[in-house]
């Protein structure tokens, strides 16, 4: 039972939302496919993301970019959760790399939206090592915000 969730407040309808939305923008923005984006972040000696068209890099992503990727826009503005969610975010790497048995600094979270779905992997290096629901990171990213 304990594995079970319930998304009362539909956050991860939210979520897609919102994550669809800020591909639209970056690729609307960079004259790109939004199928094309995703997101990578990573925990080296600190927490950073990066978007990525295909396998280029195209801008890091800020704590606040990060916050209205998953929050929506403007939602950095309404509180002051810079902080919390890059606790959140690394708390969420950190124990995802300690349950899988590999260093955090090797484990890289991809999301993108390569078709209606959104999609969440974790990366050992490049490797591929399985799909991410995504109604898991979006409980683990918003424990904490309340």
């Amino acid at each position: 039972m304990s594995t079970v969730s319930v998304d009362v407040f539909n956050y991860e309808e939210i979520v897609i939302d919102n994550i669809t939305g800020y591909f639209e923008e970056v690729a609307r923005l960079n004259g790109v496919s939004k199928h094309d984006i995703h997101v990578r972040i990573h925990k080296r000696e600190e927490l950073k993301a990066f978007v990525y068209h295909k396998s280029s890099p195209m801008k890091r992503v800020t704590t606040v970019e990060l916050i209205n990727f998953f929050m929506g826009e403007g939602s950095s503005t309404l509180f002051d959760l810079e902080q919390k969610v890059e606790q959140n975010v690394s708390n969420y790497l950190s124990d995802y790399a300690a349950i899988t048995g590999i260093e955090v600094s090797k484990l890289t979270i991809i999301i993108s939206k390569p078709a209606q779905e959104v999609m969440v992997g974790a990366y050992l290096n490049k490797r591929f090592i399985e799909t991410i629901p995504l109604k898991g990171l979006v409980k683990y990213f918003a424990a904490g915000n309340a």
